[in-house]
């Protein structure tokens, strides 16, 4: 048995673009396994896991179907590549990694059609590279890439912009004067080190909005100096448990008999009964709130059913109806924190 590089992890409904990962990472002389090439039915199970945990590399799918709850044998796999240091995710659809996986960012291979020449492709390419041959694995450089494309495309208008700047530079102007009027100039050529205003005010948008924001910024190809500024963030990322108090409403049956004594009509013998009942009602949805989950916020009675008999002694009444208690559960949840402090170990 020929041992594998990279092992890919996935769900059958991405085997297209997989066999893509797989044809191009064959044509860069990397050795690949993946469940096509399991011979026969019998031990799949074992023949899964021997390569999973001997491969250097364990490539995990990331996409709108292995996050699923239908993507569970992508999900277990992962975390045994996680725990051996092999883990390297690829995210093909626009999704979130699963509770758990969040701590190291997915390549992006969204809209990925096999180009070998994809700046993206490179940035995995890269990453498996450094697994097999025992290396870090290095950051990548697609979007710097785009902002230096995008830079090209101004034309004269950049090559002039630089040709500014190396002069300001030797005359050691050139911080003063990209504070200034030529604030957006010198973002453009990436001098100065400042952002553009209006990258600056996107940028200062994408942090308010948490984790998400800060990776649609990435996407976005548009950060230039802010763009490791985003990945910093994003890099020290940290999972917070936040508790919350969520209103909600339960309903209770309860029943209440008649009383001992009768009583001088119908209308007191229900009023009568009503009220024993409302005590009760308040009883149940004390009794709930004595938990810690659950806190009380009011009570009410609804009245389903009222027997109603005279007798030689009197009316009386009994009632079947349901204590209806509004309360407030307390609620845990994880979410993701990005402002730059690192995770505590």
């Amino acid at each position: 048995m020929t041992k594998a590089d990279v092992f890919i992890s996935y769900k059958r409904e991405d085997e297209a673009i997989v066999a893509k990962m797989v044809a191009s990472f064959e044509a860069e002389g990397l050795v690949v396994w993946w469940d096509r090439d399991i011979e026969g039915a019998s031990g799949w199970r074992d023949a899964i896991h021997q390569r999973l945990t001997s491969a250097a590399c364990v490539i995990v799918v990331w996409s709108e179907a292995s996050v699923s709850g239908a993507g569970e044998f992508v999900q277990d796999e992962a975390a045994v590549a996680k725990s051996r240091g092999s883990f390297l995710p690829v995210r093909v659809d626009k999704v979130e990694p699963p509770l758990g996986f969040g701590q190291q960012q997915a390549l992006d291979l969204v809209g990925w059609r096999g180009n070998r020449r994809d700046p993206r492709f490179h940035d995995v390419l890269e990453a498996v590279k450094a697994l097999v041959n025992g290396r870090p694995i290095p950051p990548p450089q697609a979007p710097r890439r785009r902002m230096r494309q995008r830079a090209i495309g101004g034309g004269a208008i950049v090559f002039t912009a630089a040709l500014i700047g190396f002069v300001f530079n030797l005359f050691g102007a050139q911080n003063t004067l990209c504070q200034g009027p030529f604030r957006d100039v010198c973002a453009i050529v990436s001098i100065g080190g400042v952002p553009s205003v209006q990258d600056e005010a996107v940028f200062e948008q994408a942090r308010a909005d948490g984790c998400d924001g800060l990776r649609a910024f990435i996407e976005s190809g548009r950060g230039g100096v802010l763009q490791f500024e985003a990945d910093r963030l994003l890099s020290a990322r940290r999972t917070e448990t936040v508790t919350e108090w969520v209103e909600i409403e339960r309903r209770l049956p309860l029943y209440e008999p008649s009383l001992r004594n009768g009583q001088s009509s119908e209308t007191a013998a229900r009023t009568a009964v009503a009220t024993q009942a409302e005590q009760q009602a308040r009883e149940l949805c004390s009794g709930m709130s004595q938990s810690d989950m659950f806190r009380e916020r009011a009570t009410s009675l609804a009245i389903e059913n009222a027997n109603c008999r005279n007798g030689a002694d009197g009316w009386r009444c009994s009632l079947e109806g349901a204590a209806i208690c509004a309360l407030e559960s307390r609620e845990t949840r994880e979410v993701e924190i990005c402002d730059g402090v690192e995770p505590s170990q």
